[in-house]
């Protein structure tokens, strides 16, 4: 049995440091073992966003949105209204 969000926690740390393409890796990884939870889309798509790649932000902010994060349509309107 895996590790409760391991991935994203390591994802955190490295979106933390700065670290946004390796953070990008392992929120990946997460959501290749549980891609349901919003947060780690949510992270995704700043870390995207950080690198320059606003397509990607925008798609990884609208799967949180389709998963029930509703809060994320603020995000959205931030960086793209």
């Amino acid at each position: 049995m895996r590790k409760s969000f391991e991935f994203y926690h390591k994802g955190v740390k490295k979106f933390d440091s700065g670290d946004y393409k390796g953070a990008i890796t392992a929120f990946d990884r997460e959501i290749d073992k549980y891609s349901l939870y919003p947060g780690t889309h949510i992270y995704r798509g700043y870390a995207k966003y950080h690198i320059g790649d606003k397509d990607g932000a925008l798609m990884d902010w609208l799967k949180a949105a389709e998963l029930g994060d509703s809060n994320v349509y603020g995000i959205i309107e931030k960086y793209f209204g």
